[in-house]
Parts: structure tokens; sequence; C-alpha cells
């Protein structure tokens, strides 16, 4: 005799609802939220950018003031080097060509009353070639 097979049939009432949608609990701040937050820095910095820049505008117009105050100063420090080499560079002439007859010691070689500024070659012709080579250069070192 065949036995009776029951049917698996819903329970009474039916199911419940399949959740199929994702249920993602929400983490952080929303989207406008970061979106304030990074105009309101952008802002934030182009203030501190333009206070920044105001800052250095005037220090260099206090750094120009104080080299156009003391330039009177270094001119005239320059220009006592500059006599100085030149009284060396005379005596020294004197003394090398003091056998040569008709040699004007100091005689001007550009045929002009006017003051013509001595270039660094004419200046330390009589120096140490050291001397010379830290004028032209200034501080650089070669390895």
């Amino acid at each position: 005799m065949a036995s009776k097979v029951k049917q698996d049939m819903p329970p009474p009432g039916g199911y419940g609802p399949i959740q199929y949608k994702r249920n993602l609990p929400t983490r952080g701040l929303s989207g406008y939220a970061m979106f304030g937050i990074g105009v309101g820095l952008m802002v934030f910095g182009y203030w501190r950018i333009i206070k920044w820049n105001r800052e250095r505008r005037r220090l260099l117009i206090e750094d120009l003031e104080t080299r156009i105050a003391i330039m009177p100063l270094l001119q005239a420090e320059h220009d006592r080097r500059t006599l100085r080499l030149m009284r060396e560079n005379l005596e020294e002439e004197a003394i090398i060509m003091k056998d040569v007859p008709g040699w004007k010691v100091g005689e001007n070689v550009y045929h002009t009353e006017r003051w013509v500024i001595p270039n660094s070659a004419e200046l330390y012709n009589l120096r140490p070639n050291e001397e010379y080579v830290r004028k032209k250069y200034g501080f650089v070192k070669y390895m």
C-alpha cells in the first residue's frame, strides 16, 4: 500500500516579507556637511594666505627701505676701498716703473678729465690672484 505524502505548505497567514534591501547604518557626516566643511576650510586657507601675503609684502617694503637707508654707507665703504686700492696700486707702480724713463705714475689711460670707475681687473692686477678671484666670484667655493 502506498503511503500518504504530506505536502509542505506555508504556515497559516503566510510567510513574512522578504528583506532584500541593504540595511546599512548611517556612518559619519552627510555629503552636504562634508561639502560645507570643505568649503569652510578653503575659505579659511585663502584668508590665511591673503593675510600672510600682506605680512610678506610689509616685510619686503621694510627690507627695501632698510636697504635704501644704508645704501649711502655701503657706497662710501666701497669708494673708500676703491681709493685705498688705487693708492696702493700707484705706490706699487712707482716702485715697479722707477727705472723706465718718461713714465708718469698715475697717468690717466682714458685721456679724459672725467672720472672713470676702474674695473676689477684694473684694481686687482697688482694684488694676489686669490684676492682677485674672491672679488670676482665672491664666497663661492668649488670642490
